[in-house]
C-alpha cells in the first residue's frame, strides 16, 4: 500500500511538503517544533478547515487511528467515561463463521474495486496528460502574442493566467468554414492603426481622370493633311511627297524674302521669285493651316488632361496601399510610358501632317489604377469608421484573431478530442463495472454489521487492558466496566478515580494501552473496518526509560508484527525511541520500514529521507541544530541549554554558576545568553519570548566561550565540525 500525505499552508508547513511511503512501517524523527503534532492532528481530523491546503492519497476506505495529545484529551481529560472497545467473542460459532466468510468476500470485492479504481485513475490521468500536452501546444499563442510588441495582447485578456483556461477557450470555438483570409500580421496592422499616433482619419485618394481618352480617339490622327491641289506646284509636291518638307521650309523662305533674297532655302539657288513663292504658299492654304493648328490644340489638350498630374509618391505614400504598392507602381509606369509615346506620335504628326498615326488606348490602364485607388479608399473608409467606433473595431479584430488561431490549432484540438473520446468511453465502461462492485461491498458491510451484533462485547478488552497494565507493573488502578458500553478508572475497587489524579507517566501508559486495544478492537458494534492505519505521535514524552522500552515492545509486537493493520506510522522526538523501533536487520528493514526526518528552518518544515547510518544520539542532534543558522531561534537556544545541562551537569558534574561569573562571560553583550541558560524550563520552545534578544552570532560566541573558560574548547571544536 502506498500513502502520500501533502502538508501545506498550516503551522510550520509554509510550502507544500510531501510525506510518501510504501512500507508497512514508517518512522519519523523530528525535534520538538518541527511539525509532528500538526501532521498527526491533520490525520486525526483531515476535514477541518485549517487543513484546506493538505491532501492525502492512498487512504481511501482506511480507518485511521491517531494517538496524540488530542486523543488523550478527547478520550480521558474531558470524559467521565471511556468508550467501550468492542471485541469478537466465540459465543456464536455459526455467526462467526458467516462473519469470516463475509470478511473474505469483502476483501475480494475490495481488491476488485481497487483494480477498477486504479484503472479509472489511469484513464483520468491519461486524459489529464492528453490535455496537458494539448495545453502546452496552444500555450504558444500566449508566448507569441503577449511578448514582443504586444500589439495583439488584448485578444488574450482573461486567458493568460493558466494554460488550461486558454486551451478550453480555443477548443470551445467553432471551426471556421474556410481558412480565414486575414493573417495575424494583417490584424496587427489594423490594431496598430487604431492606437497611438496612427489612430487618425485617412483622406481619400483622387481617382485618375480619363478626359484625355477622347484626344486619343480623335479621327484627325487617321487623316493625311495636304495642301491646295489647284496650286501650280501641287503636282510636283504630290509626286515627290514632299509637302511636309516644303511646309517646314516656308518660314525660312519668308525670312529670306523679307531681306530681298531669292535663294531657295532647300537648294540654295536663286530660284525663289515672287511667283514661285506665291505658288508654294498657295499650296498650303487656310484649310491646311487650320488642320495643323487643330493638331497643336489636341496636343495641348492631351497634356493638360493627363491623368498623371498627381505624382506617383502621392499614391504610394497612402498608409493603406500596402500589398498593392508594387502593382500600382507598375501600372503607373506603364501608363506614363503610353502617354509619353502618344505625345511623341502627336508631335510627329504635327511635323508631318500628311502622316497617319494610331495612338495607344490608355483607358484600360487608367481603369486598373482606379480600381486599386477605389480599394484603398474603401479600406480608408472602413478605417475611419473603425476610428469612429474603436471598441467595435477592436472586438472585430479579437474575433478574427481567434478564428485564425482556431483554424491553425485545429489539428491539436481534434487529436485531443479523439483521445479524450476513447478514454471517456473506457472510463464510462469502468465506472459501470464499478457500480455492482460498490453495491456488493455495501451489502457485505451491512451483512457483517448484522452478524457482528451477535458476536461482539466490551468485556474482553477490559481484561486485556488490565492484564497489560499489570505486566507493566501498574497494579494500583485498573479499568472496570461502567454501564452498557463504557469503562471507568478504578483504584482499589473504587470507580470514582479521576484521570487527573494520575501521574503523567500513569496517564501516558493507560491511555496508550487503551489506544492499542482500540486499534485491535472496534469502535462500535457496527464497525466493520478492515483497512486500518495507525499513527502514533510521541507516546513517551513523560515516561521513564523502563516504560519507554515496554511501549516500544508493545508497538512492535501488537502493531508492526500484526496483519490487522495496513500501515503504522510513528513520530518521535527521541532518537533513543526511534532507534528502539528500527529493525536492526537491513534486509527486513529495507523491506518493511521507511525512515524519515522532519526538519524546520526559515523555509518551514520539510520531510527528508533518513538513512539508518544517520541515526545519532540526542546529544549529537542538539549540536547539529545549533550549527545550522537557519533553524528557529528558540530551537537553537533551547538546544544550547540542553547541551549545557547534559555536558556540564551530568557528564562533568560542574557548577556553572562559577563559570558564568567569569569576567569574559560577564560582558554586557552576553547577558541575553546568560539569562536564557539560567531559565528553569529546559524543554519548551517558547522560552525566548522576545526574538529581538536572540543574536545567533553573539549566542554562538558566548556558547563557545563557555567551553573555553571551562577548559573544554577541544570538545566544542570537535562537535562543531
Amino acid at each position: 500500500m502506498s500513502t502520500k500525505i501533502t502538508m501545506n499552508g498550516v503551522a510550520s508547513y509554509i510550502a507544500p511538503t510531501v510525506l510518501e511511503t510504501d512500507k508497512k512501517v514508517t518512522l519519523v524523527y523530528g525535534l520538538n517544533g518541527t511539525g509532528k503534532s500538526t501532521l498527526s492532528n491533520y490525520l486525526l481530523d483531515p476535514t477541518h478547515s485549517m487543513y484546506a491546503g493538505c491532501v492525502t492519497a492512498g487512504l481511501k476506505d482506511a480507518q485511521v487511528y491517531v494517538y496524540n495529545n488530542r486523543f488523550v484529551k478527547d478520550n480521558f481529560h474531558e470524559m467521565d467515561k471511556l468508550k467501550g472497545i468492542f471485541t469478537l467473542s466465540k459465543s456464536n460459532k455459526h455467526a462467526e463463521e458467516q462473519l469470516e466468510a463475509a470478511k473474505q468476500a469483502l476483501k475480494s470485492q475490495i481488491k476488485t474495486r481497487e483494480a477498477l479504481d486504479k484503472s479509472i485513475a489511469e484513464l483520468i490521468n491519461g486524459a489529464a496528460a492528453a490535455k496537458t500536452q494539448a495545453e502546452e501546444v496552444t500555450w504558444k499563442i500566449k508566448t507569441q502574442f503577449s511578448g514582443g510588441d504586444r500589439v495583439l495582447e488584448f485578444c488574450l485578456e482573461g486567458l493568460k493566467g493558466t494554460k488550461g483556461r486558454l486551451f478550453d477557450h480555443i477548443a470551445g470555438l467553432p471551426l471556421p468554414d474556410a481558412k480565414p483570409i486575414k493573417t495575424t500580421a494583417d490584424l496587427k496592422s489594423e490594431s496598430e492603426a487604431l492606437s497611438g499616433d496612427k489612430a487618425q482619419h485617412l483622406a481619400k485618394l483622387p481617382k485618375l481622370a480619363s478626359d484625355h481618352v477622347s484626344v486619343e480617339k480623335n479621327l484627325l490622327w487617321s487623316q493625311a493633311i495636304i495642301g491646295n491641289q489647284d496650286s501650280s506646284v501641287s503636282a510636283l509636291i504630290k509626286r515627290l511627297d514632299s509637302a511636309d518638307w516644303v511646309s517646314e521650309g516656308i518660314p525660312f523662305m519668308d525670312a529670306l524674302q523679307k531681306d530681298g533674297d531669292q535663294h531657295c532655302p532647300f537648294c540654295q539657288a536663286e530660284t525663289i521669285n515672287a511667283a514661285v513663292s506665291k505658288a508654294i504658299k498657295g499650296y498650303f492654304d487656310e484649310t491646311f493651316s487650320n488642320s495643323v493648328a487643330q493638331l497643336k490644340q489636341l496636343l495641348q489638350s492631351y497634356r493638360v488632361k493627363s491623368p498623371l498630374r498627381q505624382p506617383l509618391s502621392g499614391f504610394l505614400d497612402a498608409p493603406l496601399m500596402g500589398q498593392k504598392t508594387a502593382e500600382f507602381e507598375a501600372l503607373y509606369g506603364q501608363l506614363d510610358a503610353v502617354l509619353a509615346s502618344n505625345v511623341q506620335m502627336i508631335e510627329g504628326k504635327i511635323k508631318s501632317p500628311s502622316g497617319v498615326i494610331t495612338l495607344a488606348d490608355s483607358a484600360e490602364l487608367v481603369e486598373k489604377l482606379n480600381v486599386i485607388i477605389e480599394a484603398v479608399n474603401s479600406a480608408a473608409k472602413a478605417h475611419n469608421e473603425k476610428i469612429n467606433n474603436k471598441a467595435k473595431a477592436l472586438n472585430d479584430i479579437k474575433s478574427e484573431f481567434w478564428k485564425i488561431c482556431r483554424w491553425e490549432y485545429d489539428q491539436t484540438i481534434v487529436a485531443y478530442s479523439a483521445s479524450v473520446k476513447v478514454l471517456g468511453d473506457s472510463l464510462k465502461a469502468r465506472r459501470e463495472e464499478l457500480k455492482p462492485v460498490e453495491e456488493t461491498i455495501s451489502g457485505l458491510k451491512q451483512k457483517m454489521t448484522d452478524l457482528q451484533k451477535d458476536t461482539v462485547n466490551v468485556d474482553a478488552a477490559v481484561a486485556v487492558i488490565n492484564a497489560r497494565l499489570a505486566d507493566l507493573g501498574i497494579d494500583s488502578f485498573k479499568i472496570i466496566r461502567h454501564g452498557e458500553n463504557t469503562y471507568r478508572l478504578s483504584r482499589n475497587g473504587t470507580a470514582s478515580e479521576d484521570f487527573q489524579s494520575l501521574s503523567e507517566g500513569e496517564k501516558t501508559v493507560i491511555s496508550f494501552v487503551y489506544f492499542i486495544e482500540l486499534c485491535k478492537g472496534k469502535r462500535s458494534a457496527d464497525d466493520v473496518a478492515e483497512h486500518k492505519v495507525i499513527v502514533i505521535d510521541d507516546p513517551i514524552s513523560s515516561l521513564s526509560h523502563i516504560y519507554v522500552f515496554n511501549i516500544g515492545q508493545m508497538i512492535k509486537q501488537e502493531l508492526f508484527n500484526s496483519d490487522r493493520f495496513s500501515q503504522v506510522m510513528v513520530l518521535t522526538h527521541s532518537l533513543y525511541f526511534f532507534y528502539e523501533l528500527t529493525d536492526i536487520k537491513k534486509e527486513r528493514r529495507d523491506l518493511t520500514q521507511k525512515l524519515l526526518r522532519l526538519v524546520k528552518n526559515s523555509s518551514g518544515s520539510q520531510v527528508v529521507e533518513m538513512k539508518y547510518e544517520e541515526i545519532q544520539n540526542d546529544y549529537q542532534t542538539y549540536w547539529t541544530v545549533i550549527n545550522d543558522k537557519q533553524q528557529h531561534p528558540a530551537l537553537i537556544a533551547n538546544c544550547m541549554r540542553n547541551i549545557v545541562e547534559y555536558f556540564f551537569n551530568f557528564v562533568r558534574k560542574q557548577d556553572l554558576n562559577n563559570v558564568f561569573q567569569s569576567q569574559k562571560l560577564s560582558d554586557v553583550k552576553y547577558q541575553a545568553f546568560y539569562r536564557f541558560m539560567n531559565r528553569e524550563s529546559h524543554s519548551l520552545g517558547q522560552n525566548i519570548l522576545d526574538y529581538k534578544e536572540f543574536d545567533y552570532d553573539k549566542f554562538h560566541e558566548a556558547f563557545k566561550l563557555l567551553f573555553e573558560v571551562s577548559g573544554f574548547s577541544e570538545h566544542h571544536k570537535a562537535m562543531t565540525k
